[in-house]
């Protein structure tokens, strides 16, 4: 079906993008996941790169627009799955169901598998404490002066150029 206000980009019922080419038929386009979880899809237009949630097309091409205060959900609690009969607009503010699945964890030169209960969590127990108590405690121990012995910013501008 065609996406209303998208000319030329259609959603299939599966969960696929697609753009209709000049001689007939369809180019799929390429479909990534984001750090969430969500399957996302890159639309050029205007010279401008637009990132849209591929599951939020899929509903509305499928004549189910977004009421005002309403975010996606999807029934098995996987946003990675994008088939119409998976998504649906769920309450702002409503407790999201609890997904287990197997996840590879981001900490530090760990990435074991582990079961993870959410689509942001990304670290296994090991990890998530470690990662919890980064915020300053890595910051004050930088001796009796105060400061420390390298300076924060390099004098030579940004080292990443």
């Amino acid at each position: 079906a065609m996406v209303p206000g998208l000319a030329g980009l259609w959603a299939s019922d599966a969960g696929r993008i697609a753009t209709l080419r000049d001689g007939g038929g369809f180019t799929h386009l390429v479909l990534r996941e984001n750090q969430y979880g969500e399957v996302v899809v890159t639309l050029k237009a205007g010279g401008r790169r637009n990132i849209r949630l591929v599951a939020g097309l899929v509903l509305q091409a499928h004549g189910q627009s977004r009421p005002a205060g309403w975010r996606l959900g999807y029934h098995d609690g996987d946003p990675s799955n994008c088939v119409l009969k998976n998504l649906l607009w769920e309450r702002k503010g409503q407790p999201r169901v609890v997904e287990l699945k197997e996840r590879r964890c981001l900490g530090k030169n760990c990435g074991i598998m582990f079961m993870s209960t959410g689509v942001g969590h990304r670290f296994c127990p090991a990890c998530a404490p470690r990662i919890a108590n980064i915020s300053t405690t890595e910051f004050d121990d930088v001796g009796e002066g105060g400061l420390p012995d390298e300076p924060l910013c390099g004098t030579g501008g940004n080292p990443h150029r």
